[in-house]
């Protein structure tokens, strides 16, 4: 250890350790929040339903889950355990509240799914060949704000930072006049 960037590291570690998340972009999201949950909720409880349950694994089984609903609360047990399990002393409340949102979302996918059948609609979780009504949607679909309630409720992020439309800007003067 010769070099004197090398030798400065470990003498002065304490204080590189100190600042180490100093580069690292802030956490944007409160897990467990209400916005992250309406955010994120649904896209963690179609995820689990499908790993854990081969029956619900292919695309087009989101049909299902009418008639597996009742088969599905253990999902919204695991949300409760995870809120609970994620900050000691977390009150039950928060845990009841996260399983009672997590239940309403497995409730209006059997819903969704039973309304389906009954149409003879193809019901998957995404686009593909054969589907024709999807679960999940993209956060800025076009045309989201016009479907059905229980529809908006299933918006899957690619990721939390694509939650928002994107920004328009024009140049102006400070007249307010437009700049080329």
């Amino acid at each position: 250890m010769h070099k004197p960037r090398d030798r400065s590291h470990y003498e002065r570690f304490a204080y590189w350790h100190a600042a180490f998340y100093r580069s690292v972009e802030a956490t944007s999201v409160t897990p467990f929040a209400p916005r992250a949950l309406d955010r994120a909720l649904a896209a963690v409880i179609v995820g689990l339903a499908r790993l854990a349950d081969g029956t619900l694994t292919p695309n087009s089984a989101a049909s299902a889950a009418d008639q597996m609903r009742q088969q599905l609360d253990w999902v919204a047990d695991i949300v409760r355990e995870r809120v609970l399990g994620h900050r000691t002393g977390t009150p039950a409340a928060a845990g009841a509240q996260a399983r009672a949102r997590a239940e309403s979302l497995l409730d209006a996918w059997a819903s969704l799914a039973h309304e389906k059948n009954n149409e003879g609609t193809t019901f998957g979780y995404g686009r593909e060949p054969g589907i024709s009504k999807t679960l999940l949607r993209e956060v800025l679909e076009p045309g989201l704000e016009l479907a059905d309630p229980r529809e908006r409720r299933f918006r899957a992020p690619r990721s939390f930072r694509d939650v928002e439309p994107a920004v328009l800007l024009r140049k102006v003067a400070p007249n307010g006049a437009e700049l080329d």
